[in-house]
């Protein structure tokens, strides 16, 4: 981290989350010797753009590449011998339960992407807490014994695959309506004796377009009861007045709560 602004020279500093723009913009400075490519849905918009950036990238125009997942899939970089994953804490202790296993597929692909063709490869992690036990397990034991293991503590947490969701998703310019109409879901599911009501709260992405964002999850043990069960609530919720005024949907079996 400098101790100065660039610009104005203040040693006030405040840490914030940095973007692939960001890094590519630091790595530059610190590596001006070297070409930096940033791959993102930013740099790949367009016909052709993706395909065009990674024939430069094997073409060796480029010795440092910056991206996000787009660069974790499948891709074939024969030179590529060294790869980082930046601040995997927030998977390791993120609210979304399926944060660690996406971040251990993640793991996984990207380490198939260094070290080909006969070339030594290395992974590093940005982490505070290196002994995290997912991060030993996935190291030591791979993907498989990480699995294994995540999927009973996902039994013991009545958690899917072993209970099914529902994800009713709310919107609206304001946010006592978006949370309002939530609750009134929720009221209505209470109904419904085998049917687990947690919520409603805020979406991890709290406010985005202007629009605040709130969630309800209704879980069951039985995929059909929980069906029926959303079958039945569907037509009375259309029906409640406040439903027209706000944008809502559900999602059956969420993989996101973004």
């Amino acid at each position: 981290m400098p101790k100065a602004c660039a610009e104005c020279g203040h040693t006030e500093l405040d840490t914030f989350g940095v973007g692939t723009e960001q890094l590519q913009q630091g790595l530059e400075t610190l590596f001006p010797d070297y070409a930096t490519v940033r791959v993102d849905s930013d740099t790949v918009r367009g016909k052709g753009k993706l395909s065009k950036l990674l024939q430069e990238i094997n073409q060796k125009k480029y010795q440092i590449l910056v991206g996000t997942q787009i660069l974790s899939k499948g891709h074939h970089f024969p030179d590529v011998t060294l790869v980082l994953i930046l601040n995997v804490d927030s998977a390791l202790f993120s609210a979304d339960f399926r944060a660690p296993e996406k971040l251990a597929q993640l793991i996984t692909q990207l380490s198939g992407r260094a070290g080909r063709s006969n070339k030594a490869g290395e992974m590093w992690l940005q982490t505070h807490c290196p002994e995290h036990p997912l991060l030993q397990d996935l190291i030591n034991n791979g993907f498989s014994d990480f699995a294994r293991y995540a999927l009973l503590e996902r039994k013991h947490a009545a958690l899917p695959p072993h209970e099914h969701q529902i994800c009713i998703r709310s919107e609206s310019h304001h946010k006592h309506l978006s949370m309002h109409f939530l609750q009134l879901c929720a009221q209505l599911f209470t109904q419904f004796k085998h049917a687990k009501v947690l919520g409603p709260f805020p979406a991890f992405i709290e406010k985005k377009q202007g629009r605040y964002r709130n969630l309800l999850i209704i879980q069951s043990a039985s995929r059909k009861y929980l069906q029926q069960a959303t079958e039945q609530a569907n037509k009375a919720l259309s029906e409640m007045p406040v439903s027209k005024q706000v944008r809502w949907s559900i999602d059956v079996s969420p993989i996101d709560f973004s």
